[in-house]
């Protein structure tokens, strides 16, 4: 699930993913990229597992933070 939705994300326009980490995707992205999108993108279950619960909480940050 969170591999597909890395890929995924590597798919936005304006939206670089640096590295993982546990659970959670480090990205860096242009100004014009909202939130929402990440958030939504994170969000949706594979296609191998309709149904299936799945949400992600978006930080937005200037530096990297644990």
């Amino acid at each position: 699930c969170f591999a597909t939705q890395l890929l995924a994300l590597d798919e936005i326009p304006g939206v670089a993913v640096l590295f993982s980490e546990h659970d959670g995707a480090i990205i860096e992205a242009d100004a014009e990229v909202k939130i929402e999108d990440i958030q939504k993108t994170m969000s949706v279950a594979p296609e191998w597992m309709p149904g299936f619960p799945c949400a992600a909480e978006v930080i937005e940050t200037s530096h990297y933070t644990k």
